[in-house]
């Protein structure tokens, strides 16, 4: 079993950058750090007088096609356990995983996930039973029974560049992945594009690979991320959009730890997912019929009238608002996280906003 701790940043387009443009932005961006294995380099943040990041590129791998199968079940056993179940081919083998439900701690995702060797594209739970004894199943669960009723319900193909990268800053150090993601998640004959870059840990301080993070966002088009894949997958396959968060009035701050840290949790998602939806200027992506999947195959939301877009925005605002004050209240009742608090601050998806959040998401992962 491994403790899977994620930060996910989608790449951005708008109506002057495309995907494939901002994809090899990226490109360059890495090749630029890291030219090769041992490659040293130093990124300061000099604006912010933050501590300077010494990173060395300990290994690279060239392009590889990764092909994911997801598996459910008519009644959606998994989902409502919040776990995953996905094969995986790659480089000429197969591989089998359960993710069991984890926590996402504002921008970053964190769970247990079991992989295992496999024969072929078709799961085999019994094998998880068997060499995962760790893998706690819920009470009164018929492995048999579950087996027969898998079905495949979405696929996620792309192709994935990764640098193992180990970073220092003053006297802590961490190793992590950085990969760059292209592809797509399909169902239903539908398509929707993959190009993001995930940074996973591999040992060391999780405050140096968010540092990281923070480093990317001010350097790169992109956006702190709150989707996974298989979220992506499931939405794609029910045909179920993106919805706008409503703020809950009237809350009383929780008085445990745990529940702070998910009320925290809870009020990043919903900051990330509605400034998402408010920002048509995104061009946010569409699924787009069977086919292959162009770089720039990035549709344009119908616009609303200039009459709409003035309500649509004062009643956006106002929530997002709430939600701001709502996290900034969480935060000053928590010992570990009140400095973070700043109250005077508006909700925008611009680099300072984003790079606050993602603060709070690595004192909440150093904290959990």
């Amino acid at each position: 079993m491994a403790l899977e701790v994620e930060i996910k940043l989608q790449l951005s387009t708008t109506a002057k950058r495309s995907l494939a443009a901002a994809t090899q932005q990226v490109m360059d961006y890495f090749h630029q750090l890291w030219p090769d294995t041992g490659a040293m380099a130093v990124i300061d943040d000099a604006m912010h007088d933050e501590p300077a990041l010494m990173t060395t590129c300990m290994a690279s791998q060239a392009p590889a096609l990764l092909q994911n199968a997801y598996y459910e079940t008519a009644t959606q056993w998994f989902r409502q356990q919040d776990w995953g179940l996905r094969t995986r081919f790659a480089n000429g083998q197969f591989e089998q995983t359960i993710k069991t439900a984890g926590q996402q701690l504002g921008g970053a995702h964190v769970r247990p996930e079991f992989n295992l060797p496999a024969e072929t594209v078709w799961p085999q739970l019994d094998d998880f039973v068997t060499h995962c004894p760790e893998l706690a199943w819920p009470d009164g669960t018929d492995v048999t029974q579950l087996q027969s009723q898998l079905q495949q319900v979405f696929r996620t193909d792309f192709t994935r560049r990764r640098w193992h990268i180990h970073c220092r800053r003053d006297l802590e150090d961490a190793e992590f992945e950085v990969v760059l993601d292209e592809g797509a998640v399909i169902a239903n004959a539908e398509r929707l594009p993959i190009a993001e870059i995930e940074l996973e840990l591999f040992r060391g301080s999780a405050s140096v690979m968010f540092a990281f993070a923070k480093q990317l966002l001010a350097s790169l088009p992109l956006q702190l991320g709150f989707q996974s894949k298989a979220e992506r997958g499931y939405r794609l396959s029910k045909q179920q959009a993106l919805s706008w968060q409503i703020a809950p009035v009237g809350d009383e701050i929780p008085a445990d730890r745990p529940s702070r840290r998910a009320a925290v949790s809870r009020a990043v998602r919903a900051l990330l997912q509605n400034l998402q939806l408010q920002q048509p200027a995104l061009h946010q992506p569409t699924p787009t019929s069977a086919g292959p999947l162009s770089s720039t195959e990035i549709s344009t939301p119908q616009s609303p009238t200039a009459h709409e877009t003035t309500a649509l925005q004062m009643d956006a605002d106002a929530q997002l608002q709430r939600w701001h004050q709502q996290l900034c209240q969480v935060l000053q009742a928590d010992a570990d996280m009140a400095a973070l608090a700043q109250r005077e601050r508006r909700p925008a998806l611009d680099v300072s906003y984003q790079q606050w959040l993602l603060t709070i998401s690595a004192c909440s992962v150093e904290a959990s």
